[in-house]
């Protein structure tokens, strides 16, 4: 005679973690509504964040100067990957007159 001893967990554990995670998130969701815009406008009028975020327009210039190099980078390795494409179906098409 053996016995099966199997373990499960209780309904009414489940449900008291279901219905605390629904209360917290409800409480916290509530206080984050009410303080977020406080908050925020808090922070944003703050001098250490004026300092942090700049005027805009300079980071702004300084942004478009950097992407402006880096698509210049892009479409010179694109160039160049093309020439070299260009190159080797050239070279095959020579070696065999076939595919003309």
């Amino acid at each position: 005679n053996k016995r099966v001893i199997t373990a499960s967990a209780s309904g009414k554990s489940e449900g008291s973690f279901w219905g605390g995670f629904l209360v917290g998130g409800t409480v916290f969701g509530v206080l984050g509504f009410l303080f977020a815009p406080q908050v925020s406008r808090a922070l944003l009028n703050s001098e250490r964040m004026k300092k942090l975020l700049g005027d805009g327009h300079e980071n702004l210039e300084i942004t478009r100067e950097m992407l402006n190099d880096k698509i210049s980078e892009l479409n010179s390795a694109i160039d160049g990957v093309s020439a070299q494409l260009q190159s080797s179906s050239s070279k095959g098409n020579a070696n065999n007159p076939e595919q003309m």
